[in-house]
This record gives C-alpha cells, sequence and structure tokens, in this order.
C-alpha cells in the first residue's frame, strides 16, 4: 500500500537505496569531521536535543488533535466505565478482567482533571506517559555512559516519530514510565560514589514505582526480578584487579585495586545492596497494599464481583490458543462460569487437553512460532486487535486535507498504512540489530537489561501473546540497551559483513 501502490516496488526500493548511500556517506562526513554544521550540532548537543525533543513533541500533538478516533477494544470499555458504570456488560467487564481496575482509575483521573471523557485528553495524557518514559530512558544512558548519549537521542526521538500507540491510551504505555523510573533507581543504586542515605531515597523510590508498575502490568515485575538475579550474580561474582564502575557499567577506568581491596569494597559493596534490596522488597509490598486496600478495593466507580475475576491459569491457557493469544470462545465460557474453581478446572482441564494433542515436538513447534509472532511485528500488531477503531471500518472519512493524509498513515485500511509499517519494521529491526551483536559486553547493568527482556520474552511464551504489542512495556529497556550496545555491535557487523564480502570475491575469482 501507499507508496508502493502509486510508484511500485522497484521505484521505492531504488530511492530507499540512494537515502541509504547518502546516510553512509553523511556518517562519514560526520565521523570525519568535515561538515561545519554536524560540528556545530556536536559542540552544542544539549540545546540540539532540547530543540528536537520540542519539535517532537509539537509533532505528536498535531498528529493526536487531527486523529483521536474512538478505540473499541479493552481501552474502550475504560471509557464505557466512566460514562456507562451502571451497565451490566461494564460491570461484568470489570468484575471479570480486574486486572484493568487500575487503568480505570488513571481514566477517572483525567477524565476530572479536564472535566471531559473525549478520547483527546486521554491522549493527550498518553504523550506525557510516553514522553517522561524517553527521557528517563536517556538520563540513564548518560548515567551508564555518556559516551553514548547523541545514539540515545536519536533512537529514542525516532521511536516516537514513528509509535502511533499514542492515540491508544492504555496500560502498555500507562506502565512505561514506571519501567523507566524503576531502571532509573536501580541504576542509582549500583553507582558506588552515592551516600548511602541517597541510596535509601533510591531504593523506596525503585519500590514505589515497582508496585505502581506491577499494578498496571502485572508482568512488568520481570524487571524487578531481573535485578534480584543481578543481586545474586553480584553476590558470587569476584571483581579481583577490577573497577566497581567497570565491572557494573563496563566503563574503560584504569584505576585498579588489589586482592585485599577488592575483598573489602565488594564485601562492603554486598552488604549495602543486600540493605537495599530488602527496602526495595519492604517499600514495593507496602506501596502494593496500601494501593490495593485503600484505592483500588474501595473504588466507587463500578460496582465489581471480585470472585468473578480471571484465574492466572486462563493466561496461560488462551497462551496455548492456536492464535497464542485472545479467544472469544474461550473468554465467553470463562464468563459463563461463575465459580471460581470451576474456571481455575475449566482451564487447566483446556490447557491440558491442548498440549497433549499437540505432543512434545508439536508444543516446541508452536510455542517457537509463537514467539516468532511475539516479536517479529515492528508496527507492534497495530491494528490487530478486535473492534481496534470503535467507529470505523478502518478508512479515512469527512476529514479536511491534513486530518486525511496524517490518517491515512494509521488508519487500518488507509492509503499509506503500508509505509507506516516498513518504517516501524526497520526501525524495529535496527534496534534488534544493535542489541544482538555485541556479545561480548558482560557488563552487569549490560545483562540485566538483556535478562529483563529476555524474561519478559520467555513470559509472554507461557501466557496470552501471539502478537507484539505486549513488548511496548519492555520498549523502555530496548531504547536503553540498543544505544548502549550499537557501537560494538555496529563494529562487529562490520566485521561479519567484511569477513562476508571477501570470501564471495574469493569465490567469484576461483570459479570464474
Amino acid at each position: 500500500m501507499g507508496v508502493f501502490n502509486r510508484y511500485g516496488a522497484t521505484t521505492f526500493v531504488t530511492f530507499f537505496v540512494i537515502v541509504c548511500f547518502f546516510l553512509l556517506w553523511l556518517i562519514t562526513k560526520v565521523r570525519d569531521n568535515k561538515m561545519p554544521l554536524m560540528n556545530a550540532i556536536n559542540n552544542h548537543l544539549l540545546i540540539f536535543s532540547v530543540v528536537s525533543f520540542l519539535v517532537v513533541i509539537l509533532l505528536q500533538l498535531i498528529f493526536i488533535l487531527f486523529v483521536h478516533p474512538e478505540i473499541g477494544w479493552d481501552v474502550g470499555a475504560l471509557k464505557d466505565g466512566l460514562i456507562y458504570p451502571n451497565s451490566p456488560e461494564i460491570k461484568a467487564y470489570f468484575s471479570i478482567n480486574y486486572n484493568n481496575i487500575p487503568s480505570l482509575l488513571i481514566f477517572k483521573s483525567i477524565s476530572v482533571l479536564c472535566n471531559s471523557t473525549s478520547f483527546i485528553f486521554f491522549d493527550i495524557f498518553n504523550v506525557i506517559f510516553v514522553d517522561i518514559s524517553i527521557i528517563i530512558n536517556i538520563v540513564c544512558i548518560i548515567l551508564i555512559d555518556k559516551k553514548h548519549f547523541k545514539l540515545g537521542v536519536i533512537l529514542n526521538f525516532l521511536f516516537l516519530l514513528i509509535f502511533p500507540y499514542i492515540i491508544i491510551p492504555y496500560s502498555d504505555t500507562f506502565v512505561m514510565p514506571f519501567v523507566s523510573i524503576t531502571i532509573l533507581g536501580i541504576i542509582l543504586i549500583l553507582k558506588v560514589n552515592n551516600i548511602f542515605f541517597i541510596n535509601i531515597l533510591f531504593a523506596m523510590m525503585t519500590g514505589v514505582s515497582s508496585a505502581i508498575m506491577y499494578l498496571i502490568k502485572p508482568s512488568s515485575i520481570i524487571l524487578l526480578i531481573a535485578f534480584v538475579l543481578l543481586y545474586i550474580s553480584l553476590l558470587i561474582s569476584p571483581i579481583y584487579k577490577k573497577t566497581i564502575n567497570s565491572y557494573l557499567f563496563g566503563r574503560t577506568d584504569k584505576t585498579t585495586y588489589t586482592r585485599k581491596q577488592a575483598r573489602s569494597i565488594l564485601k562492603f559493596g554486598r552488604l549495602k545492596l543486600t540493605l537495599l534490596l530488602v527496602l526495595i522488597i519492604f517499600s514495593m509490598t507496602g506501596t502494593y497494599k496500601y494501593i490495593t486496600n485503600n484505592i483500588i478495593n474501595n473504588q466507587k466507580i463500578v460496582r465489581v464481583d471480585k470472585n468473578r475475576k480471571i484465574p492466572i491459569i486462563h493466561f496461560v491457557n488462551i497462551g496455548a490458543n492456536p492464535s497464542g493469544g485472545y479467544d472469544a470462545t474461550t473468554a465467553q465460557k470463562m464468563a459463563s462460569i461463575s465459580n471460581y474453581n470451576d474456571r481455575v478446572a475449566f482451564s487447566k482441564k483446556e490447557l491440558k487437553k491442548k498440549l497433549k494433542e499437540r505432543g512434545i515436538f508439536g508444543n516446541i513447534k508452536f510455542y517457537l512460532f509463537k514467539h516468532i509472532k511475539n516479536t517479529s511485528d515492528g508496527s507492534f500488531a497495530w491494528g490487530k486487535e478486535r473492534h481496534f477503531f470503535k467507529y470505523s471500518d478502518g478508512t479515512v472519512k469527512n476529514s479536511n486535507w491534513l486530518q486525511e493524509k496524517i490518517s491515512n498513515y494509521v488508519y487500518i485500511n488507509g492509503k499509506n498504512i503500508g509505509d507506516f509499517r516498513f518504517f516501524a519494521q526497520l526501525f524495529w529491526i535496527i534496534c534488534l540489530l544493535l542489541i544482538t551483536f555485541d556479545y561480548k559486553n558482560n557488563a552487569k547493568i549490560i545483562q540485566f537489561l538483556r535478562i529483563s527482556l529476555t524474561g519478559v520474552m520467555l513470559f509472554l511464551i507461557i501466557f496470552e501473546g501471539g502478537r507484539s504489542r505486549y513488548l511496548i512495556q519492555s520498549m523502555p529497556e530496548i531504547l536503553i540497551l540498543a544505544p548502549l550496545t550499537g557501537s560494538e555491535s555496529i563494529k562487529s557487523l562490520k566485521i561479519i559483513i567484511d569477513t562476508v564480502w571477501l570470501k564471495f570475491i574469493k569465490f567469484l575469482k576461483i570459479n570464474v
């Protein structure tokens, strides 16, 4: 669709190749400092970044002002919960999907603050959630290694430009700033030059953020599990003759320690980290209980029957469906069973049946392909949910010129939707390449982010998945990790390409 329909694939590919060669030439000039404009940008990188961010925000606001359709599926149910709280369908929905109450409370707060239930206000606050996450991501990159600041700014701002989910206010985006805050807290805790009292504040911040993160999107707690695994590795790993900063963050530093000094530092560091981890867990538990008991359980927006909520095993069961995710028939069956224990028994029975029918090799094949579906779509399964736009068939109608142009890139049947998917996929592939090929980087903070990302992918293999939308919650990890590993990945890719090219040339010389 889009340029592919109007001009044909050959013309577009030719244009794209020319652009790639121009970018390669531009990168060479920047690296060799032969362009005054680029030198000026490099010398005033902070100012350039702030101006670029303001431009991105302006483009986001233009986008949501012209494109803010009514959203269907779960997002529509959140808004309907404010407008029709006494509807039997709404009561049933939130009784069954009790985990969406925190998102409903966010919707309620926005509607009270703006005195409106228009999607444009929910979208504006959704932009704020996402942009705060991006700012914190860049701060994390600076704290770990500021030499990656430029690449971090480029990747994070490009992500904002190709991320239409800012018009889909839901838990996927609501959780992003809290994931970023949790990562920031962990990085600050691991910095050895902090005063212990300040580290206590950072630990409390991490605990509170983790609790909110878990309430909005339970699977995001994998990030904290990754930190616990990092903590265990710090307990058992020696760091003799290496600096603490180099060990944790992969920095190059000439300072070294004797075996005795290293043991003393490591012993104190382990004790401090243990105390901080305990504080994180206590503050997280306390925050979770307070919010659950005093806010969620006492909410008056929609009257719910908590006995009807879906058991966890249900999500494992639908994760074993042929699609790997949501199935209307299974959902209706669960809604029709009134007793909680009967719902658990039904889910277990269905899960066992599916696993038995596939067999060992069938299950390996199924979950492998499910993982591919979970991670392969750079558009994050845009438009794949049932009733994605509530009152639209996915086409642009009765709009002005600018609205039509913008909408054509994101509406399901828009003329340029293929263009959006292409560039989203290209960005996604670049990020994955930048993360994958820095396989020699063993810095603990890098390992922590990798473990967190891997954990989410494993979670999606087992639980409800089948589409990449569920990876939005992990974009902070990806957008921090990709800049940090990008330089080394590019070097590794260059070596691989040069090796393959030389072998190809050698093959031609032998056979021609």
